[in-house]
């Protein structure tokens, strides 16, 4: 299988030239090879490819396959962004929110992870649900913050639901909500989440 994908990827053909990177990649046919999986990837980048170019960027990020170079995993990664790919944007706002291979910007983190979090991405959901929460990168919207840890918490993200648990019990962003407060941070403190067993403490002990 790795055979007739070398031959493929050796003919240019771009979704072969990623294939054989993932195969490296994973060690799937055969041993890891993370320097030739980032020859592939850079191939099958170079022709616009969006999961290559964003696979390319951990691995530039990571130091795998050669060495670390933040600046162009940012510039491949605002490329895969720029084609609509979910895990490109949440990763390219994290990267404008820490000042990841270039400066600053946390209105273009704001904008990025919206993208990122309208298509489903739960990292994304709490992540731009901490920026409204702080207003950082523009206005605070506790209203908005609620819905996004909602969604995220939803899908079981430990940090959302114990932010919203918080949100629920001060009544920020909608009406005070204890009953679910309380089922938010029982969830989070089975987790072993240590904030979240000593609020949940603190009700019992109120009978709250």
């Amino acid at each position: 299988m790795r055979t007739s994908a070398v031959l493929a990827a050796d003919q240019g053909h771009v979704e072969a030239q990623y294939k054989l990177a993932l195969m490296l990649h994973e060690g799937e046919g055969g041993p890891v090879n993370l320097n030739e999986a980032r020859v592939q990837y850079k191939k099958a980048a170079d022709q616009g490819h969006v999961k290559s170019q964003f696979n390319l960027t951990l691995l530039l990020c990571e130091g795998g396959g050669g060495p670390v170079n933040m600046d162009e995993a940012r510039i491949l990664c605002t490329k895969a962004a720029d084609q609509g790919y979910d895990k490109a944007q949440y990763n390219l706002a994290f990267m404008l929110n820490e000042g990841e291979g270039g400066p600053v910007d946390m209105t273009e983190a704001r904008v990025l992870a919206k993208k990122a979090a309208d298509q489903g991405d739960v990292d994304a959901q709490y992540n731009l649900a901490l920026l409204l929460h702080a207003g950082e990168g523009g206005p605070v919207d506790m209203d908005e913050a609620r819905v996004l840890y909602t969604k995220a918490a939803h899908q079981g993200y430990a940090l959302a639901q114990y932010n919203l648990a918080g949100m629920l019990a001060n009544g920020q962003g909608g009406p005070v909500n204890m009953d679910e407060a309380r089922v938010l941070y029982t969830k989070d403190a089975a987790q072993g989440h240590v904030d979240a067993q000593n609020n949940l403490a603190c009700m019992l002990s109120v009978d709250l």
